[in-house]
């Protein structure tokens, strides 16, 4: 099951619309924001998925999403993701490394943390030192 549960995260992250991420949902997902994050918030079910993620989207001129790294933990993966994009107020620009920590139930992904200090990201994952 575990590498049928990374395929799926990719292809869920290179699809084109919120619509077509929302189906690849389990319908009680959960998105919960690094708290180092203004207005993080924490997001249930999958309209609210997509609401926080568009919330989040809306402040990009630019945005884009690059897989850098999956690790396959069993029921849960581990994601490396590079942000990249320009903000409309301001126009600074965004070139950095966030974390996924996802779980899945019912052999969909359910759960979402996102973190964006390496460290406790690993942390939470199981995977440091």
């Amino acid at each position: 099951m575990s590498e049928e549960n990374v395929e799926g995260l990719r292809e869920m992250y290179s699809k084109r619309s919120l619509a077509e991420v929302a189906e690849s949902l389990h319908p009680d997902a959960e998105m919960h924001q690094a708290l180092e994050v203004p207005d993080a918030d924490d997001y249930y079910g999958r309209e609210e998925f997509v609401r926080g993620t568009r919330r989040w989207l809306e402040g990009w001129e630019e945005f884009q999403y690059a897989l850098e790294e999956v690790t396959d933990l069993g029921e849960r993966v581990f994601m490396r993701v590079r942000l990249s994009g320009r903000a409309k107020a301001s126009g600074i620009e965004l070139d950095e490394d966030i974390f996924h920590l996802w779980t899945f139930r019912d052999g969909m992904p359910w759960r979402c943390d996102v973190f964006l200090d390496e460290g406790r990201a690993l942390e939470a994952a199981g995977l440091s030192q």
